[in-house]
Order: structure tokens, then sequence, then C-alpha cells
């Protein structure tokens, strides 16, 4: 019985490497430039093995470069792109081996599109409309505040109408230069109406794929997914790999099912749980006493429904390991002190059908003991993962 060999690796956008975001790395051992060469290297080393490999933070800048590398290694590379600017457009990709594999079903899908998205009809929602009126009253007010200047003297019974209609601001316009309206202090969503729209609002997308073996048409499915970073609220997390997880497993109907990604989620979050018990207490907290179940406005119905799927590196090791993502970063609107983060965020989870036989060694401990990735040695802020799987054949299956 061949083995399935799979690779899960954030690879860390070039453009979200900048020098001065790492305070405790080199210039040298940050700049994308360098960490190519050794990324590539790593990868090299999975196609030789056969591997599958998945890959997040696929940046366009080194877009060219992986097809260059995959193509001549006879692989199938497939990607998407959905991120901004600053992340040079970053999203994520998954290659395989045409030489063991055939493709049967592809499908790139935006995850907030797998779910239903309700009209609010609470008194929230009313608020956040009403929001939306006077924002539009604001536009039309100073939009006739700079084009009075300009009319008053000529049309001066029109004046007159539009400083009824929009405001005295409009009587005392004696400029053609508009004049900066103040800020409003920006009123906070609860939090069921916050993780709603934070959650509707994400590009994140996953790549699905059902690939059969050519040694015996076994069929099994292959998915990867970038989860989003959305530390500040964290049902975010949760509820998107939950969707995630829901979407592969309706994908791979009755096969055997990989689920690859960056899941920006540790151990002991709600989310985890969610993925591999199938259930999760709606008042469930993190170690950190954050509450992470996705709870929703009264008008969207939404619950949890997936099955529970296993930990490669759980199921091999008796734990997750310690560590998959390790960095010093300033980042945003964290402002000058540096967050420093090391834990485990990426995971291989896989279902029935598939049975774990070894996972891909990590660096050695003295590499690993780096106070903030990447290294010369560890070309990402993350761990490249792997895992070999036997696939069992439907017979095998049924006398389970």
């Amino acid at each position: 019985m061949s083995t399935i060999n799979i690779v899960t690796y954030n690879i860390l956008s070039p453009e979200l490497s900048e020098p001065e975001t790492f305070p405790e790395n080199t210039a040298e051992e940050v700049d994308g430039k360098n960490r190519l060469p050794r990324i590539i290297q790593k990868l090299k080393k999975q196609i030789s093995n056969n591997a599958i490999i998945s890959l997040q933070e696929v940046s366009i800048t080194w877009l060219g470069r992986l097809h260059e590398l995959f193509d001549l290694h006879n692989y199938h590379f497939t990607h998407t792109l959905y991120g901004g600017f600053y992340s040079g457009y970053m999203g994520v990709g998954l290659a395989f081996p045409r030489s063991l594999y055939s493709l049967e079903t592809f499908e790139i899908s935006r995850i907030s599109d797998t779910k239903e998205w309700p009209r609010l009809t609470t008194a929230t929602a009313t608020k956040k409309q009403s929001d939306v009126n006077s924002t539009t009253d604001s536009v039309l007010a100073r939009t006739w505040n700079y084009s009075a200047g300009y009319i008053r003297n000529v049309f001066d019974p029109l004046f007159v109408l539009g400083s009824l209609a929009f405001g005295s601001g409009a009587a005392t316009a004696t400029s053609t230069t508009p004049t900066k309206s103040k800020k409003k202090s920006k009123q906070e969503d609860p939090p069921d109406v916050a993780t709603f729209y934070q959650s509707k609002k994400r590009w994140n997308q996953a790549i699905l794929l059902r690939l059969q073996r050519r040694s015996d048409n076994q069929s099994f499915c292959v998915t990867n997914y970038h989860n989003p970073c959305a530390i500040h609220l964290r049902p975010v997390i949760t509820f998107h790999a939950c969707m995630y997880v829901m979407k592969c497993q309706t994908f791979a109907k009755q096969d055997p099912l990989i689920i690859c990604g960056d899941f920006n989620m540790t151990p002991d979050s709600g989310g985890y749980k969610l993925v591999t018990t199938g259930t999760l207490d709606v008042n469930h907290e993190d170690a950190h006493g954050n509450m992470d179940y996705p709870k929703l406005p009264i008008d969207d119905p939404w619950k949890p429904n997936l099955y529970k799927m296993k930990s490669a590196y759980k199921e091999i090791l008796g734990n997750e390991p310690k560590i998959t993502n390790k960095a010093v970063r300033l980042i945003g609107n964290w402002g000058a002190t540096p967050n420093a983060f090391e834990g485990c965020l990426d995971y291989i989870f896989y279902s029935n059908g598939l049975e774990p036989v070894a996972t891909t060694p990590f660096p050695s401990a003295e590499e690993l003991n780096a106070v903030s990735y990447p290294t010369s040695t560890i070309p990402s802020d993350h761990l490249l993962m792997g895992c070999s799987f036997n696939l069992k054949s439907k017979e095998e299956e049924s006398k389970l």
C-alpha cells in the first residue's frame, strides 16, 4: 500500500516580512529575496517525496517562481489570490504530482459565500441604516457647502432653499474650499452583530481538490485554507474554521478527506474543539478567558453542523506541536511595543478512511530555540508540517 504524503506550509508573504517589522531578526533573515531560495529548497525536498503541497500566504511576487518550480517537476499547481496590496495580494496554493494523481474535481470557494446571510431586522440593524442615512445627508451637505460659494451670487433664491434643505452650514459658506468635517466617534457594534458583519466581509478563499490515485483509482479529497487572523474578535476565527470544515465535508461527500491550513487558532480554542469534536459550548472560553463561540444576532439561525475530524500530529505524537508559529513583530495598530507570539496554529485534519503513519520532523531544538522566526534555517515564521497517510480501501473501511 503506497502512502499519501501531505505537506502544509505558511511561507510568509515577502510583503509582510519587512525588516523593520521584525525587531528581533536581522534584515538578512527576513528579506524575501533571501528567504525564497531557502523556501524553494524545502519544497524541493518534499517534491522528491512526491508530497501534495498546500501553501498559505502565497504572494503575487513569488507566484511566478512557484509555478516554474512545480511545472519543472511535473506538478499541477493551482492558486487563488484575494488579499490586498499591503500583503502582496496573498492567497493560497495547492500542488500535487501528476505522476501519482489525476484531478477529478476542483473548486475554489470564498468561505463567506458558503453561508446565507439574512438581512438583519433588529434595532441594531435599524441603527446602522440610520447611520448610513446620516452619512448620506452629511455628504450632501458638504457637497452643497463646496458649491455654494460659486453659485450664491448668481442663484440667490437657490442658495436660500439649499440652506433650508441641508442645514445652516450652507448659509455661512463663503469660500470655495470645503471645511473639514469633525470626525464622529464610531459606536461599536454588539459582539453578535460584529461577529456577523466581520465574518461576512472576509474574502479568504479555499482550494478543494478531489484526486484519484493512479495506482488503484481510489479517490480522496485535499483542501487548503488560511483562516482569518481576527485576534481582535476571536469568534470570527471559530466561525470561519467551522464554515471551512463544513464546506470541505460537503465537497468530499463520502470520500476520505484531508484538511490543511493555517487556522490561526490554538489547541485550547473553541475553533479547535469544534473541529475535533463536532460540538462547542456557547459559553466556551479559551485559556486566556476569551469567549470564542460565534454567537450571532437573533435574525440569523445558523448553527455548527459538522462531523468531528482527527488531527494527524495529535494522533501520532499524542499532542499538538508546541510551536508551529513563532515571531516578534510590529504590526498595524499594535503600536511600538513588539507583539511576541509562539504557539500552534497550523493543522492537518483528516477523516475516516485514512490512517496517519508518520509526521514530518521539525528542525533541531537549537534551531527552534531562536527568539523569532524566520531565521537562516527556518525561512518563514511558520514551520513546515507534513504527514504520511495510508488510504484505506472501501472494503477495509467497511470492516471497521
